[in-house]
């Protein structure tokens, strides 16, 4: 990792009008956060949204990210931005399974069933069973004001 922060540097201050920082800064967000480097990661994403604001790759990783650490606010504002730029990225059961979760831990269970319910929707597309039968169950309890 350190020699390609090293590298994006160079990169990123190069005159070559090749490279394209937000596609650098993507690219080492996921290699940062394949690492486990989560914060590190996240950053790279709002950097390379600064350079381009309509990357919408970028807003939905930063969205999974952000879901993973139970900042809803802005899942949802990076969700909602990445679908309107590319609506064909709507494809994380992980992203709307823990958007559910934020929403019942913040006692918000009629959004919480809406997240669960696309949840399960793609994984039902995907075909895996296993994880639609999870999160069924979660969508039971929070059309019941429960979480699990």
């Amino acid at each position: 990792i350190q020699q390609l922060s090293e590298a994006t540097r160079f990169v990123l201050v190069s005159p070559e009008s090749r490279y394209q920082p937000q596609s650098i800064r993507f690219s080492l967000a996921q290699a940062l956060l394949g690492k486990g480097q989560v914060r590190e990661g996240a950053a790279q994403l709002t950097a390379a949204i600064q350079v381009a604001p309509n990357y919408a790759d970028a807003h939905y990783l930063l969205a999974l990210v952000l879901a993973s650490q139970g900042d809803t606010d802005a899942v949802v504002e990076h969700y909602s931005r990445a679908v309107a730029l590319n609506p064909a990225l709507d494809t994380s059961v992980n992203l709307h399974d823990l958007l559910g979760a934020n929403y019942a831990k913040a006692g918000q269970f009629q959004n919480a069933a809406r997240s669960a319910q696309k949840a399960l929707q793609l994984a039902r597309s995907a075909g895996d069973t296993a994880r639609a039968r999870q999160i069924e169950g979660k969508v039971q309890l929070y059309q019941k004001g429960q979480a699990p």
